[in-house]
């Protein structure tokens, strides 16, 4: 069945927190290594039952929102947390990040060309593009962690723009497919004249007043609700690896 227009997204949250359930107490009573072959399972297993699930005509719709078939991107974000936790898995972190972002990156334009895009429902995207663009965007972020490590500035990756995104993209994920909702109903951009035929006015026109209005309302959900919780951390950290990550967390957070 059609997943709710304004809250069809909730879908992957709901993947997410199970995932949050589980791993604490895995990281509590398992050792660090233990950790890691534990992640690197779950990588594979969400891999391998994509592959099953397919082969076993399982609805697409079934294969792209399951725990077990999309926890593999929160696991390979898991396994480079604890590897910057680690100097030496740091460093072979570092030294196969590159050769995996671009083995990944030339896989996906692989999938891109041979199927015409990266549909969702696709069979080729799903059993191998998903892992592809989990590595790409694990690699990335090891790369751009890397250059903080080496006393680099990030970049355009790190620009105040795209920081400022990242701060507010959990409350704009949530609410953004509602705020399109009620914009749409709100407004009467049905009477918007077209030109040439086109109406790209009206969605460039519906596309800027939903992402300011998302923008608005998320910039307040961090300032009164999720900002306060973040506070909470800075009672929980002790330890001198927590020290060292909130050393060079801090050197993050200061870069730009």
């Amino acid at each position: 069945s059609a997943l709710p227009v304004a809250t069809g997204q909730f879908w992957s949250l709901a993947v997410e927190e199970q995932f949050y359930l589980v791993w604490p107490f895995v990281v509590l009573f398992a050792s660090r290594k233990a950790c890691a072959w534990i992640l690197t399972g779950c990588v594979a297993l969400s891999f391998l039952l994509r592959i099953v699930f397919w082969s076993a005509s399982v609805p697409s719709d079934v294969v792209y929102t399951f725990t077990l078939t999309r926890c593999d991107p929160l696991a390979l974000g898991a396994l480079v947390a604890l590897a910057w936790r680690s100097p030496t898995w740091w460093r072979r972190a570092r030294g196969v990040a590159l050769w995996m972002l671009a083995a990944s990156s030339f896989g996906i334009c692989l999938v891109w060309a041979s199927r015409g895009g990266l549909n969702s429902r696709d069979r080729l995207v799903q059993e191998c593009g998903l892992i592809l663009i989990a590595i790409f965007f694990g690699s990335l972020l090891v790369r751009i962690l890397s250059r903080f490590d080496s006393g680099t500035r990030g970049g355009v990756l790190v620009s105040h723009l795209l920081r400022s995104l990242g701060k507010y993209s959990y409350a704009i994920y949530i609410i953004h497919q509602g705020v399109l909702v009620l914009v749409w109903h709100a407004l009467p951009w049905n009477r918007f004249p077209l030109i040439l035929g086109s109406s790209v006015v009206q969605q460039m026109l519906l596309t800027c007043t939903v992402t300011a209005a998302s923008l608005g309302i998320a910039s307040l959900i961090w300032r009164f609700y999720e900002q306060p919780f973040l506070r909470l951390k800075e009672r929980i950290t002790s330890g001198s690896a927590s020290h060292t990550v909130g050393n060079r967390a801090s050197r993050l957070s200061g870069a730009v």
